[in-house]
């Protein structure tokens, strides 16, 4: 009886210490706690940070998947629509083929902060401007151009961020 009286008293005890390790843990770990809280806290955004990477460069790849970057081709014709958003800007253009039908085709240009960094904003190329641009041609014959360059009528040429950037 008395040994497991011992045992009852011992097991109270590591109780006992356990219960104090860890009021004194919390009562004076709070260095250690935000220590790695901010560990945490840096793991998640560097995480965070890495699939927004994944997903920039992801849309990016989509060039090659929309463009045959070795058929770089020119179009000319009237500014029909501009989409000015991200993740990219779009300048949709009525474009004349060779047998005289007029065709819509999508400008593809850089992402707004890309467009901004080069001084373009929305109003640089309007709806009704005449422009002239060259670029890789879309993909099994869409008519799409990855906006490299661009020239307004007048023959002035606008320096164009490439898309892709």
């Amino acid at each position: 009886m008395h040994s497991i009286a011992l045992e009852k008293d011992s097991v109270n005890v590591s109780l006992a210490r356990i219960q104090q390790f860890h009021g004194y843990y919390w009562m004076h770990g709070t260095h250690a706690t935000e220590s790695h809280m901010t560990t945490r806290l840096l793991t998640a955004t560097c995480i965070a940070l890495s699939f927004a990477a994944m997903h920039d460069a992801a849309a990016h790849h989509a060039y090659a998947a929309n463009y045959d970057m070795d058929n770089v081709g020119t179009v000319e014709g009237v500014v029909e629509e501009v989409v000015w958003v991200n993740p990219h800007v779009h300048y949709y253009i009525q474009v004349t083929n060779e047998d005289g039908i007029t065709e819509l085709w999508d400008g593809e240009a850089s992402n707004l902060s890309m467009m901004a960094t080069r001084g373009w904003d929305r109003n640089t190329i309007r709806v009704g401007d005449a422009i002239r641009v060259t670029g890789a041609l879309g993909r099994d014959g869409i008519r799409r151009i990855q906006m490299r360059e661009v020239v307004r009528a007048d023959g002035s040429p606008l320096i164009q961020p490439p898309a892709g950037e």
